[in-house]
């Protein structure tokens, strides 16, 4: 069905609208007018319209873009080019359009006046490129197919043209036909441009389309053209001879018995002699093979036919459709043509009436047995060529063409007023007068040139006698027998051989023009750069350097630079050059350039140790003097020692873990006091710090102990092991490592499972060292008590720290540590396993204060800890109590942040949270409890508010209450008023919210919907009388007042394929129309029984599981399945079935109609021969 559609772009949105179509109750929506086609031309649309149609103010020259589609063809896709309003002698006012294909967008760019190295395809292919460029809102892709073969680089041009124009003149050229092919848009639902496809000949021959009298022929025409006419040729080939004055060439004598013609069709049109030449032959049986095909062509008169009919597709749906350069098979037998087959070169496609389409043919193509006949009238001659396959033709007589493409044109004479040549090879020429612009050649003989320039390279002449001589430079060779003498003259420029030096006087000689050198060629001085060689490298250089510097450089004989743009280099310092003379006494050398461990090694005969028994330090007018008995602890960028070690008896800070026993004891001596240490044997468990110390992750520690047997290093923790010791005598090892709290602290023991090792004097300290086991001498006079401090200083670290033991086994301790980005001190209290402390943690953006008590276990898990904690920052703040006991643990804490107050309690997982705003409360619990006069709200969520109780899963009111609710501004409204439900009184009503908000009762005088156990009941906007759509519940019916739309856009679906013929014609015959009554009803109802169309859905697909239009449905408390149907599911195949019908119908017609004719000719003939019988 044909269908024609505009669009324009408003407001930014395409807007469509269907101006066209074939439906007989859209009278307005009726166009009279016809779509032209022509081959190599622009389609065209004309048509007139009237003002009662959708489309008459929206068409609008060049903008507004229209398409027409025959489904599933698209008929012409292009845009509006004239609207003219008129008004006819009976006062009917109506717009003309006229409307250009989508071919015609190539009009809207142009070409430049270029010349251009490339193919004609190539050519094409840029023409469309730059037209893409510049229309990016048109856009074309041009193809050409197998045919096209002018891929060869060809000297071509363009002349400013529209880019139409010049791929036109393309087309007429190279003898190309184009065609335009379109493809539709689904989801826009609109034609779109597909591609542009170039070819040598497009079309195909329609056998099955027959144009024929009496059945599809509507009028004819023909004119014959003898002036192509001959019945006998001599073919001629290439000369066999190069010799001038011997003209003979290769004939088909030996081929064709003997004689050099060929004919045909002399018995009926008496001898036409023509003869032929083919340069490019040379073998016999060639140029037979090509003669043959000329007499068939040229034996026979060229027949143009002009043909209207009607296309035979609207008569027979199955039939090609008529196609501009498609071949038809006309039959006309009463016409003198019969099985003749002709092309379409333009065609008309009425829009109202199919019976108005009508073709035009202007060539003989083919006959029935598919050989090639007729020469050409209406159309170019390159047809001729193409048809014949021949290079060069000779015609005896006259040739009269208004356009003529000849690839070779072999002539005696041409005599022409207008000759247009890019190129031309000429033997000979001979002219009263030429204008050329540009000559290009070798020689050039004459009596007389007269230039006004002369632009010469170079100019040999016997004599030349010339007044004046401007010249740049003048060069010319002097022989020994010529001087040339010069007593006063200025030389511009000069190319001299050799000059000798005394002979130039004074002056300036610039060296940007002149390279001066030594004779050897190791001094060199150009432009503002002089380099001295040594005839390999360059060894100095002076002047601008590639950096457009000026600069002095010395290079040695491997190319290393001596002397720089920075001065001398390393280089040119040799070893032991330099010495105490060449140093100044206030040289004031950076101690980073003195290598120190060799200064120290040459003072110390070998080694880096400095020994020393006091250390005097004096920087700022202050004295320390002090004095080291001993430095045990490693001294690298700090200055401290020990943080922790054994005590006396070896068990003051140790705990033991598993089997252990004393085993003996050891005894040393320092400065003649006897100490002693227990010997601890270990077996399967191992020892570790006690709690009193707690290392610091990230800092390095070492852990040293005398060992005799077996030994490895062990983190309980982290269940890993580390270096292993074995020793068969008593041998002191150690273990340096950094500490890291997910691991804990290393402890010894028996790298054996079944081990056992005896272990004495174990000490911790700070640093990568092992110092020797010593006590201090403040412990010497401890009596049950130990006291500790410890001072550390770096240059980005101060440690101090405390450390007491009393009688009690209570331990102190306290530490201040400060660097450059805080200050963090802690203070705290072991007593047995109870841990208290505070600590403080200064920051320039951070202030962190906590105070904690801890219970810790023998196994060292946490059992007991709380703790206070107080986070201060510059834009918040956080206060919180954390507690964990018996392995439960609970948090309380408030936080103050940028406008903001947050709480929070959470104990064994439960939490509650209270966030407070400036705009907001947030309660976040898992109960709450709320008890206020007008708001009750128990734990388990039970409570009331107003005059609503609710629960569980309930909610209920004491009164007349009711719930509303109303769209916001600017989102649902219905006459600028907002959407509004209400649920009161067993009812939901929806309305518009146009009062008061605490009005029970929604707006309902601009349509409602009400729902209630009654039904479902809506009122339409106008509030028309009855409902626009009612289900009543009591009664059981539902009724609308305007019918229901289903949604059936194209977007929707998929796997969309038109129905199946057998399928509609099998479905619909197995249906079976009833009537009936409802078991509960009293009238009588017309329909299917659903059961019986699911039995002919199973004959006709096989099963019901796809058949749309059958369902099960429980249409009652019982839950029973019942059969139902979709009666709308029956409309498409019912519409199918029609057209089947319509078809078959107007087949019949048809048939009908030709017997009809077939009768009419047989009275005919009857008449003939009665009216011969009565002459007789």
């Amino acid at each position: 069905m044909r269908t024609i559609r505009i669009e324009n772009i408003e407001d930014g949105k395409p807007k469509q609208e269907i101006i066209f179509d074939m439906q007989p109750d859209h009278m307005e929506r009726k166009l009279s007018g016809s779509i032209s086609r022509e081959l190599n031309c622009a389609d065209s649309l004309s048509f007139d319209i009237y003002p009662d149609n959708p489309g008459y103010d929206m068409l609008s020259p060049c903008l507004t873009k229209i398409w027409c589609v025959d489904t599933p063809e698209i008929e012409f896709l292009g845009r509006v080019l004239k609207a003219v309003p008129l008004m006819d002698n009976t006062g009917a006012i109506y717009k003309q359009v006229t409307c250009e294909g989508y071919l015609a967008y190539l009009q809207d760019s142009s070409t430049e006046i270029e010349a251009f190295d490339m193919s004609p395809v190539e050519l094409a292919k840029e023409l469309i490129d730059r037209h893409n460029s510049n229309v990016p809102e048109h856009q074309f892709i041009i193809e050409f197919d197998a045919t096209v073969t002018d891929t060869q680089k060809a000297e071509l041009s363009t002349s400013g043209g529209t880019t139409f124009d010049e791929l036109s003149a393309l087309i007429s050229k190279y003898g190309w036909e184009i065609s335009v092919s379109y493809k539709m848009d689904l989801v826009e639902g609109k034609a779109l441009f597909d591609k542009l496809t170039v070819s040598k000949k497009i079309g195909k021959i329609c056998g099955d389309s027959v144009i024929e009298i009496g059945y599809n022929l509507l009028s004819y025409s023909c004119e014959q053209d003898m002036s192509t006419l001959c019945t006998r040729i001599l073919p001629l080939g290439q000369k066999i001879y190069t010799d001038e004055d011997n003209l003979e060439r290769v004939s088909i004598a030996g081929v064709n018995g003997e004689n050099k013609y060929l004919s045909k069709n002399e018995d009926v049109y008496g001898v036409i002699q023509r003869t032929v030449l083919y340069e490019d032959i040379n073998d016999p049986t060639e140029l037979l093979k090509e003669a043959q095909k000329y007499i068939d062509i040229y034996s026979v008169p060229y027949s143009s036919y002009t043909i209207s009919a009607i296309d035979p597709h609207n008569l027979n749906g199955n039939k090609e459709r008529i196609q501009v350069g498609n071949w038809y098979k006309v039959n006309a037998k009463m016409l003198g043509i019969d099985g003749v087959m002709l092309r379409v070169n333009k065609q008309t496609i009425s829009l109202d009436s199919p019976a108005n389409d009508s073709f035009s043919v202007g060539s003989t193509a083919a006959t029935a047995s598919g050989s090639i006949a007729g020469a050409v009238t209406g159309e170019k001659l390159s047809l001729l060529a193409d048809q014949s396959n021949t290079n060069n033709i000779i015609v005896t007589k006259q040739l009269a063409a208004q356009q003529a493409w000849i690839n070779d044109l072999v002539a005696v004479n041409i005599t022409t007023d207008n000759l247009k040549a890019k190129v031309a090879e000429i033997d000979s020429l001979t002219a009263n007068d030429a204008i050329i612009k540009n000559i290009i050649a070798q020689t050039i003989t004459t009596d007389n040139i007269s230039a006004a320039v002369g632009n010469i390279k170079n100019l040999t002449s016997e004599s030349a006698l010339i007044n004046n001589i401007r010249s740049t430079i003048i060069t010319t060779d002097f022989s020994d027998a010529v001087v040339g003498r010069m007593s006063d003259g200025v030389i511009t420029n000069a190319l001299i051989k050799s000059l000798t030096a005394d002979k130039i006087a004074s002056g300036t000689i610039y060296t940007d023009n002149v390279q001066i050198q030594s004779k050897d060629g190791t001094m060199v001085l150009k432009d503002s750069t002089m380099q001295i060689s040594d005839g390999k490298k360059v060894r100095v250089q002076i002047g601008k350097d590639a950096n457009n510097n000026y600069t002095i450089i010395i290079y040695d004989e491997n190319g290393n630079v001596l002397w720089g743009e920075g001065g001398i280099t390393e280089n040119a310092v040799r070893d032991g050059l330099i010495n105490d003379r060449m140093v100044a006494d206030d040289a004031n050398i950076n101690a980073k350039k003195v290598n120190i461990p060799s200064l120290v090694r040459e003072i110390n005969n070998g080694t880096e140790t400095i020994k020393s028994s006091a250390i005097n330090y004096d920087p700022t007018g202050q004295s320390l003097n002090i004095a080291f008995n001993k430095i045990v602890s490693q001294l690298l960028d700090d200055i401290g020692f020990n943080q922790y070690y054994d005590a006396q008896k070896m068990q003051e800070g140790w705990i033991y873990v598993g089997e252990y026993a004393h085993s003996g004891n050891v005894q040393w001596d320092r400065e003649h006091k006897h100490y002693e240490c227990d010997i601890i044997s270990l077996s399967k468990k191992y020892s570790y710090v006690n709690n009193s110390f707690m290392p610091l992750d990230g800092t390095a520690y070492t852990l040293s102990a005398y060992i005799k047997g077996r030994a490895m290093i062990y983190y309980p923790t982290a269940l890993e092991t580390g270096d292993v010791f074995d020793n068969a005598e008593t041998t002191r090892v150690k273990y340096d490592f950094v500490y890291d709290s997910t691991k804990g602290k290393p402890v010894f023991t028996p790298a054996d499972d079944d081990g056992v090792i005896e272990i004495y004097a174990i000490k911790l300290e700070y640093g990568g060292a092992m110092t020797e086991f010593c006590l201090s001498a403040d412990e010497e006079e401890r009596e049950g008590r130990v006291q500790m401090a410890n001072f550390e200083v770096s240059n980005t670290n101060l440690k101090y720290e405390l450390y007491e033991k009393n009688e009690e086994n209570q331990q102190k301790f306290s530490q201040i540590d400060v660097n450059i980005d805080g200050i963090k001190e802690t203070v705290g209290v072991i007593q047995g396993d109870y841990v208290t402390s505070a600590a403080l943690n200064l920051k320039a953006d951070e202030i962190n204060a906590k105070v904690s008590e801890t219970y810790q276990t023998i196994d060292g898990m946490n059992n007991y800890a709380k703790a206070s904690e107080l986070d201060l920052k510059a834009d918040s703040a956080t206060l919180g109590n954390y507690q964990t006991i018996a392995g439960m643990s609970s948090y309380a804490t408030t936080q103050w942040a940028q406008g903001q107050i947050n709480s929070k309690v959470s104990v064994g997982g439960v939490c509650s949270e209270i966030n407070q705003s400036s705009e907001q409360i947030a309660l976040n619990s898992n109960r709450l409890v709320v008890n206020s006069t007008n708001f009750k709200l128990d734990g388990s969520g039970n409570g009331s508010i107003g005059g609503w109780h609710f629960g569980n899963g309930y909610m209920y009111s004491d009164g007349e209450a009711f719930i509303s609710t109303h769209s916001r501004t600017g989102y649902y409204s219905w006459d600028g008023f907002p959407y509004k439900a209400t649920i009161m009184q067993g009812k939901l009503i929806c309305g518009i919210q146009s009062g008061a908000l605490d009005e029970a009762v929604p707006d309902t005088t601009r349509g409602y919907c009400d729902f209630s156990v009654a039904g479902i009941f809506a009122k339409d906007k106008k509030m028309s009388s009855g409902y626009l759509f009612a289900v009543g519940t009591e009664n059981g019916v539902v009724t609308t007042n305007t019918g229901a739309f289903t949604a059936s856009d194209r977007r929707l679906k998929t796997n969309i394929t038109e129905i199946d013929e057998q399928y509609a014609n099998d479905l619909i015959d197995g249906l079976k129309p009833s009537t009936y009554t409802m078991i509960d009803g009293k009238r009588t109802h017309s329909g299917f029984i659903a059961d019986e169309v699911k039995m002919t859905a199973e004959k006709v697909l096989g099963t019901v599981d796809d058949f749309a239009a059958y369902a099960t449905v429980q249409i009652d408390e019982d839950k029973k399945d019942y059969a139902a149907l979709r009666y709308e599911e029956f409309i498409a195949p019912l519409t199918k079935y029609c057209q089947c019908l319509k078809r078959d119908l107007k087949q019949e017609i048809e048939r009908n109609r030709q017997l009809q004719s077939e009768l009419l000719k047989l009275q005919c003939e009857v008449m003939t021969i009665k009216a011969k019988l009565e002459e007789k």
